[in-house]
């Protein structure tokens, strides 16, 4: 496998599972979660715009690219809690949570859960893959 020269990786083991990371780029963090059948590569053309402001965190989720494939396991919690996992892992304070598709689906999910971590969130196509929400919108949340 080769990387782009400026890119790490590592694995992170969080969740009962090895996940694979990449890292560019220097700045606020910035995590990148990939849509289903693809990996944390995926990300490579916006990297080369992206790295000069922020540090890239693309990782391959549960089941894709080269992180553990385990037998079960791949509810939205579980994808939720592997994301969660990352950021501690990494130590990241206040990311930036981006997804495209399922990811954009785990960053959803992963913000509704536990809104005070991402700085903000950007949803590129995110799949309906949870259900709906437990509560509904009231003049308190909007």
């Amino acid at each position: 496998m080769n990387l782009p020269d400026s890119w790490t990786t590592d694995t992170v083991h969080v969740n009962g599972v090895g996940l694979q990371y990449y890292r560019a780029g220097s700045g606020p963090p910035l995590v990148m979660a990939h849509g289903f059948y693809n990996n944390g590569r995926c990300w490579e053309p916006l990297v080369a715009d992206l790295a000069d402001d922020y540090e890239l965190v693309m990782y391959d989720a549960r089941g894709h690219g080269r992180s553990d494939a385990p037998k079960s396991g791949y509810t939205m919690d579980d994808r939720v809690e592997d994301l969660l996992g990352l950021v501690d892992a990494l130590d990241l304070v206040d990311p930036i949570l981006l997804g495209h598709s399922m990811g954009g689906s785990i960053v959803a999910w992963t913000a509704a859960k536990k809104p005070d971590l991402p700085r903000a969130i950007i949803l590129e196509d995110p799949a309906g893959m949870y259900g709906a929400p437990d509560i509904v919108p009231t003049s308190e949340h909007a």
